[in-house]
């Protein structure tokens, strides 16, 4: 197993957060097949350089316009709604710190992996919705692409 820091966070170098704080991802080599999971992050070089070769990716992936429209639907909802500062910061997060459907097919290329599983999905779950998120993955990468539910094996 190894494994690599990835880009989920992004505090000030030195600061207590950024030694205090860290995600990563991991590479499974079995004598049979390599895995790399994503873990949380952003685009993120390391997990590239981890994943190169591999024969699976299992990436997180995000809509994040989705999620971002959704928070703000709630936050208007809330009885004493979040201030705009802290809606931006989070949107700024999720922007920076998660991949959407055509980074996972950007990292798939640049790590030239065979198959991409989508795991720790943030979107809409009808199917008409998930092949979209396929289609996107596909319009960068080639490979063979499944949006994982739970219990599925492979």
């Amino acid at each position: 197993m190894t494994a690599a820091e990835n880009t989920h966070y992004s505090f000030i170098p030195g600061s207590p957060q950024a030694e205090f704080y860290k995600s990563y991802a991991y590479r499974v080599d079995l004598p049979q097949r390599s895995i790399v999971y994503t873990g949380d992050t952003g685009p993120s070089t390391g997990v590239e350089t981890l994943a190169s070769g591999a024969d699976i990716l299992l990436a997180e992936m995000m809509d994040i316009d989705w999620t971002v429209n959704n928070m703000a639907a709630v936050n208007r909802a809330r009885p004493e709604p979040f201030p705009d500062a802290v809606m931006h910061g989070m949107e700024r997060h999720l922007r920076d710190h998660h991949i959407t459907a055509q980074q996972v097919g950007d990292m798939a290329v640049a790590s030239a992996v065979e198959r991409v599983i989508v795991t720790h999905f943030v979107g809409r779950e009808d199917d008409a919705s998930k092949q979209a998120y396929v289609d996107q993955i596909k319009s960068r990468f080639g490979g063979k692409v499944i949006i994982a539910n739970d219990m599925d094996t492979f």
